[in-house]
């Protein structure tokens, strides 16, 4: 098929998904998910075409694993969604065969199946650091062209330096439960230190007002005048119990954010960290498609396994590469 053919079909099929997201058509929005998940060639046109409906506020739930943060999402999107539209897009592990996503956290909201201001995407997290997908970003943008008003992003169970998600949302909801005990303090230098919000989920059992007490009195340490003081809170998300509060405090921060003057130049921060992290990727994605570029990355990988090279001199050339491929 001759090449200007190929492209006009090409830039057909990205307008007519681009007018399927704005009108509201939920397979348009699915498509376009994974366009950009598989990273094909429409990606990219899509999302520099897109056009966003809403200024859709971005939620992010994380902690380690096992503290319940599927269903406090379900919680929360349940009352978000009474009167606005909730998008959710939850990292899960990827699967060691296929690559997909293996649909854990979804299968725990069922409540929302039949929600009708509520649309669930769960997106593999394919090794991507962080807790979050490489394509996470692009997803909560098609969101906000969709026209959903607030965004939902569930991480992977996470550790202590994982906080790629302070970048991704407006609010940062930490969950943990009663097991956490002295892991707090391993906490404190990384995931602990991004929340907006802390939940104590699992607090009908033991040692939740102990953990509690802990996280308060930590957070009292750190508190300033004029910044935001992080609440702590406690819940039963299998009783939903305690989701009215977290709700009331996602409220509450966003509006300090959108009204103090200190937290709108962070965001602004975190936007421009957002721009080179975006534009950092796209450069390596296009270095490695140009032909012979992945076999120079793994041929400067075994100089450095072999201690013939140093890592600092295998980026530099690594570096070049990337200059050649920005000027192609």
């Amino acid at each position: 098929m001759p090449v200007p053919l190929v492209l006009e079909q090409m830039n057909e099929s990205i307008e007519k998904l681009i007018a399927g997201i704005a009108s509201g058509d939920r397979r348009s929005l699915s498509k376009a998910i994974s366009a950009v998940e598989n990273e094909n060639e429409l990606a990219a046109e899509l999302m520099s075409k897109l056009s966003s409906k809403t200024n859709s506020y971005r939620i992010g739930i994380t902690g380690p694993p096992g503290t319940g943060k599927s269903t406090l999402t379900s919680n929360i999107a349940d009352v978000l969604s009474k009167d606005k539209g909730v998008g959710i897009l939850a990292i899960d592990p990827s699967s060691v065969r296929s690559g997909g996503a293996l649909l854990g956290d979804r299968v725990r909201m069922t409540k929302l199946t039949l929600a009708k201001n509520v649309y669930i995407r769960s997106m593999a997290g394919r090794g991507a650091l962080g807790g979050i997908a490489s394509g996470c970003d692009d997803v909560c943008a098609l969101y906000e062209a969709f026209g959903f008003d607030y965004t939902i992003v569930e991480t992977i169970g996470v550790g202590q330096d994982e906080v790629e998600i302070r970048d991704v949302a407006d609010t940062v909801v930490l969950v943990l439960n009663p097991a956490a005990g002295d892991g707090v303090q391993t906490l404190k230098g990384g995931v602990l230190e991004i929340a907006d919000i802390i939940v104590v989920n699992k607090a009908d059992l033991s040692g939740a007002d102990a953990i509690a007490g802990l996280l308060e009195e930590s957070l009292h340490l750190r508190s300033r005048p004029g910044k935001w003081q992080v609440p702590v809170l406690k819940s039963v998300a299998t009783k939903d119990d305690g989701t009215a509060q977290i709700v009331e405090q996602i409220a509450r921060h966003r509006e300090f954010v959108t009204t103090n003057e200190g937290a709108r130049e962070i965001a602004k921060t975190r936007l421009q960290a957002r721009i080179l992290k975006k534009a950092s990727t796209d450069l390596v994605r296009r270095a490695l498609s140009i032909s012979g570029t992945f076999e120079k990355l793994e041929t400067l990988a075994g100089e450095v396994a072999l201690k013939s090279k140093s890592l600092r001199d295998a980026a530099k050339e690594f570096e070049a590469i990337l200059w050649d491929a920005r000027r192609s």
